[in-house]
């Protein structure tokens, strides 16, 4: 008898728990605005800082030959060096991406055209 009223008390027990539980509201769904913001990369100041090696305040022939190097030189993901056809190919899209931003068209890019041509992607 003494089992089957502990029995039913802790059977009492947990339905007034489940009970209580039931009545709680849901917890709130994230707003988009809670969430993190997505990470940003590196400002279009940032870019053209690296890109301008003696710090002139332009980005030269010179400077863009060094990164066509840098950039035609790395290996891939699989660690190995690109083909030459891959090389040529990324050589002629900087090269047409630094005459779109060279709007003066004096061989120099500054950091105005630079940002310029980035706005108009």
């Amino acid at each position: 008898m003494i089992k089957l009223l502990a029995a039913s008390l802790f059977v009492a027990i947990a339905l007034t728990a489940h009970a209580a539980d039931a009545k709680k509201p849901a917890p709130a769904k994230a707003k988009k605005s809670d969430k993190a913001p997505a990470p940003k990369g590196p400002s279009m100041h940032d870019k053209f800082a690296a890109l301008d090696l003696n710090k002139d305040g332009v980005i030269d022939k010179e400077e863009l030959e060094t990164y066509e190097k840098l950039v035609s030189t790395a290996s891939g993901p699989d660690g190995k060096a690109p083909d030459a056809k891959k090389v040529a190919e990324t050589r002629a899209a900087i090269e047409a991406e630094y005459k779109k931003e060279d709007a003066a068209h004096d061989g120099k890019v500054t950091e105005k055209e630079f940002e310029a041509a980035d706005a108009k992607k």
